[in-house]
């Protein structure tokens, strides 16, 4: 099973979350790193906040925001 996952702003996140729940939800996904416009980014953090992720890095872009997410911890 993975262990990190990057997704590209190009995907259809809500999508994206509704088909890859199994895999988000798995103790053994560490991270994910997302590329994200910056009105997606609440619904993203609550999203995989109740997956048990936590956002642990933020930085702005040209295009959205880029956005690191770890698994319990801060």
């Amino acid at each position: 099973p993975p262990t990190h996952l990057r997704l590209s702003r190009h995907v259809a996140v809500n999508k994206l979350l509704d088909g890859a729940a199994d895999t988000l939800a798995r103790p053994s996904l560490r991270s994910i790193y997302v590329q994200v416009a910056e009105k997606k980014e609440s619904f993203l953090v609550e999203r995989l906040g109740a997956l048990g992720m936590v956002a642990t890095g933020r930085e702005a872009a040209r295009k959205g925001v880029h956005l690191v997410f770890t698994r319990g911890s801060r």
